[in-house]
């Protein structure tokens, strides 16, 4: 079953009786088309020059009995491995078509020779040869470009090319009846060649390579431009109700109401100041046709259930990764995607084989299926019976990028943790242990259940300083040896103790079990009471520390994904005070793709970009939520977005934490 808006994939033939907002645009290429044999389609990427081309000029064209439409798609260059351009071409011709040409040239790869075929064969004179991504034969080596070039102007300009003709005219001096009269008309019957090149704007001038054998290539380009409001009031409302039963949709016909229309396109077009992006209005419909009506069964659209535009956009990597099963397919699907299909230098898409895939990333076939089936990435045959995978479009680069950073920042921290932990390690080895270590004052049981290893950490502190204490107070080589030995037999009293420890621990857990002191909800409270204790006095560090602890101790018992998301945003909220920054909007976007009707996040996810200086977007998130209100998980009473900003910002400012676009938004609230 379909979607009525495809998101960031291309419209399809299949998907031309929901394409809707181009109509102009559709009769002026069609016109252009019609009278011109090389037109140049051009627009910045994500404005829907695929979407046209396939669902709307394909669709014309194909009405026209003489026209035989030829779209070919091309993807980037990848080292050798790569299909040779001309292969592109014939992959979608039946090269094993019998034809008196072979008589006179047999088995000749010239686009020309195997176009005259599809003359023959197909009675039509007129082909239209659709070259969408045009951009990406300029990442070939230059002869694979030149070679291709010279056979595109062989077609525009040649009635019989010149190896053909000599070859014919040897067999004509043997044998003057070598053809039939009737087989000379066909042979110079000329075809009426039409190239349409579909090219992103900002690659325009690549097409300078091509000018030497094609000159006329850039005299007739149209180009594409963003939706107008009208335009894009009909790509949204148009699909929404059609009922027609020819397409099976996930979702019944529904409606938006005025407002609820007014508002999206508002949004998009940012109060009517710009033109509007089909990328963003198709990526925005289907997150409403997909988490509103069909997940809530409505069929009218209201104000109220649109949530938050902006954080559908920031999150539209983490939703799709969301929906993978297990933190393993998805640490798996993020390599993957983050490090194979983008070249970041350049900032573009990389297409890999299947082969490649599963030889260098961690991918398996059922999870390479999964990632197409989000739509994240799209497969692509190729020549050779394999395919290749490329991310599903331009738009998401940014987003994947930005998550990439993320993560590499996330992976640093975790490095330089692991790193301090070994070399703790390595000092505890070191350490004098006193026998009586083991006495020391213990916490209650609950504490140590809980955080027993916290503890053990700060005895083992005490021991190291005291041990060193003892050690500088020794003044001869004898008394030096002695404390070695000393040690050794203190660190077997540690290995001891540890087994102890660990006896101890289990020996609580049965008797939790046996006296119901201990449940799972009393430990998990007793961390809460602690982090609370520790924000509360001022121990920013501390607080994450316990609350790091916390999260393990959920994440071994289980938890939901709304418990999740509310962890998420309350790790985000701590992470502003240790100026944490990036690391506290990355918490929130993870909290928010747990559950999205958590709008609360919001608040921290817009101090973590106030704080990292990025006002713009912060704004957004102010001006978007300031006049609604939201239910407080923690409290359950209602609380409005306004007064909760502004008690943030004061809470921040008592904390020391100060920026000077905190005043920009007191403003912007008041």
């Amino acid at each position: 079953m379909k979607n009525r808006y495809p998101g960031l994939q291309p419209f399809t033939f299949e998907d031309r009786n929901i394409f809707f907002g181009r109509d102009e645009d559709c009769d002026a290429l069609v016109e252009l088309i019609s009278i011109k044999n090389q037109v140049v389609l051009h627009s910045k990427s994500g404005f829907g020059k695929s979407s046209l081309l396939n669902a709307a000029i394909i669709p014309w064209f194909q009405k026209e009995e003489n026209f035989y439409i030829f779209p070919v798609r091309f993807r980037n260059y990848i080292s050798d491995e790569a299909p040779d351009l001309i292969d592109t071409f014939l992959h979608r011709i039946d090269t094993r078509q019998a034809s008196f040409l072979d008589k006179i040239l047999y088995n000749d790869n010239s686009l020309w020779f195997h176009f005259k075929k599809l003359q023959l064969n197909h009675k039509k004179n007129t082909f239209l040869i659709i070259l969408d991504q045009f951009e990406e034969i300029f990442t070939y080596p230059d002869e694979n470009i030149k070679k291709l070039s010279k056979h595109l102007a062989e077609l525009l300009q040649t009635v019989i090319p010149q190896d053909f003709r000599r070859e014919l005219e040897n067999k004509l001096k043997k044998d003057k009846h070598f053809l039939s009269s009737e087989q000379q008309i066909q042979l110079f019957t000329p075809f009426n060649i039409k190239l349409v090149f579909s090219i992103r704007s900002d690659k325009m001038s690549l097409l300078n390579k091509v000018q030497k054998y094609i000159p006329d290539v850039l005299q007739n380009c149209y180009e594409l431009d963003a939706l107008n409001w009208e335009q894009a009031e009909d790509a949204i409302m148009i699909p929404a109700s059609y009922a027609k039963p020819d397409i099976e949709f996930k979702t019944r016909p529904f409606h938006y109401s005025e407002e609820a229309i007014f508002k999206i396109l508002n949004y998009l077009s940012a109060k009517k100041s710009k033109r509007i992006e089909t990328f963003q209005l198709q990526i925005l419909c289907q997150n409403i046709e997909n988490n509103v009506v069909n997940e809530k069964k409505k069929t009218l659209v209201e104000v109220r259930d649109l949530g938050d535009f902006e954080s559908i956009y920031k999150n539209y990597y983490f939703d799709l990764l969301a929906k993978l099963t297990g933190k393993e397919e998805r640490q798996a699907a993020r390599l993957f995607i983050e490090e194979g299909l983008i070249f970041e230098e350049e900032e573009r898409r990389v297409s890999l084989y299947e082969g490649q895939i599963y030889r260098d990333y961690n991918v398996s076939k059922e999870l390479l299926q999964k990632l197409v089936n989000t739509h994240l990435i799209r497969i692509e045959p190729h020549t050779s019976g394999d395919n290749y995978y490329e991310i599903s479009h331009d738009t998401l680069i940014a987003p994947i990028l930005e998550a990439k950073k993320l993560r590499k920042e996330e992976e640093k921290k975790l490095q330089a943790i692991r790193k301090e932990q070994k070399k703790a390690e390595e000092q505890k080895k070191k350490l004098k242990l006193y026998k009586n270590i083991s006495y020391v004052i213990v916490f209650p049981i609950i504490i140590l259940f809980t955080s027993t290893f916290i503890f053990f950490d700060k005895n083992l502190e005490i021991s190291k300083k005291l041990a060193i204490s003892e050690i500088k107070t020794k003044n001869t080589l004898k008394e030096i040896a002695e404390a070695n030995l000393c040690i050794e037999d203190l660190l077997d009293k540690h290995k001891e103790i540890q087994e102890q420890k660990e006896q101890l621990m289990l020996q609580n857990e049965l008797i939790f079990k046996q006296i119901g002191v201990l449940t799972q909800y009393n430990i998990i409270r007793e961390y809460k009471l602690i982090v609370k204790k520790r924000f509360n006095s001022g121990d920013y560090k501390g607080t994450i520390i316990a609350f790091e602890s916390l999260q393990k101790f959920l994440n071994l018992t289980g938890i939901e994904r709304s418990e999740q998301a509310k962890n998420y945003g309350l790790y985000a909220w701590y992470l502003l005070f240790v100026n944490e920054y990036a690391n506290a909007a990355f918490k929130a976007n993870i909290g928010l793709s747990y559950d999205r009707s958590q709008i609360w996040i919001n608040k921290n996810l817009a101090l973590a970009l106030l704080l990292e200086n990025k006002f713009e977007q912060a704004k957004q998130i102010y001006e978007s939520l300031k006049e609604f209100s939201y239910i407080d998980p923690f409290s359950q009473q209602r609380k409005f977005f306004r007064k909760e900003f502004l008690a943030d910002l004061n809470t921040l400012e008592k904390a020391g934490i100060k920026n000077p676009d905190f005043e920009k938004i007191r403003k912007l609230l008041k």
